[in-house]
């Protein structure tokens, strides 16, 4: 059997657990417990495959669909579950013919892209997070924070290029900014430093430290160096 087709089965026989709540039979309190404890899927997988469960049982053509591979287990969970936040959020179903368009929209996608079609129609506006951190181990720590379309678009991009992970792609690109502002820094403090030792223009100061022009070549002698002078010379020519 193939594997689509053991995994429609396996959908049968939740929908069909499902209406006649044989899990409770079971002494299980959910459909949910039921997979995970008697069937052994891990949460992810259980949840999974029930909201696929479910999506079929409301549109029956997302059977044919998951058949075919134009749908993944994975995004008929994610319409499945904004549907059903959708109707909590206002008290109304989508119609049918609503469903269709999104379904047919998110066909042949990946995770990511599904998941920001769904947030653009998503009538709860979506909450920031907050910047965190979170320690791992002695040496990693895990950072959480937000980045744009196109920080994405020129990671991935980096990442084909260079074939490096986007955590030495980022510690390389904090070892340039590193570089350019100690640089920066450097040629600041140069600056100032040239400008604090630089000699005073000031007009004043000048005439203090440096004689002018014409007393500089005068050839008038003081009487005092005159008479001492011609003393030591006793009046003769030297």
């Amino acid at each position: 059997m193939k594997e689509k087709d053991a995994t429609l089965l396996l959908l049968e026989y939740l929908a069909e657990i499902e209406r006649r709540r044989l899990f409770a039979e079971r002494a299980y309190s959910s459909l949910f417990e039921f997979v995970v404890r008697e069937l052994g899927y891990s949460e992810s997988q259980a949840s999974e495959r029930i909201s696929a469960m479910r999506l079929i049982r409301e549109v029956i053509e997302v059977k044919d669909l998951i058949q075919t591979g134009d749908l993944t287990l994975t995004t008929a969970s994610q319409i499945q579950r904004f549907l059903k936040t959708e109707k909590k959020v206002s008290g109304e179903s989508i119609s049918i013919s609503e469903k269709l368009d999104l379904i047919s929209e998110c066909k042949n996608k990946s995770k990511t892209s599904v998941e920001k079609i769904l947030i653009e129609k998503s009538s709860i506006p979506p909450s920031l997070p907050v910047e965190k951190e979170r320690v791992i181990s002695k040496e990693l720590t895990e950072l959480k924070f937000l980045v744009s379309e196109e920080i994405i678009q020129k990671l991935r991009k980096l990442e084909n290029l260079s074939e490096n992970s986007k955590a030495s792609i980022f510690e390389e690109g904090l070892d340039t900014l590193i570089a350019k502002a100690e640089f920066k820094n450097k040629k600041k403090n140069e600056v100032k430093n040239k400008t604090a030792f630089k000699p005073s223009n000031n007009t004043e100061a000048q005439k203090v430290t440096r004689p002018a022009a014409s007393e500089a070549h005068s050839r008038y002698i003081p009487k005092a160096v005159l008479a001492q002078v011609v003393n030591r010379s006793q009046n003769q020519c030297e």
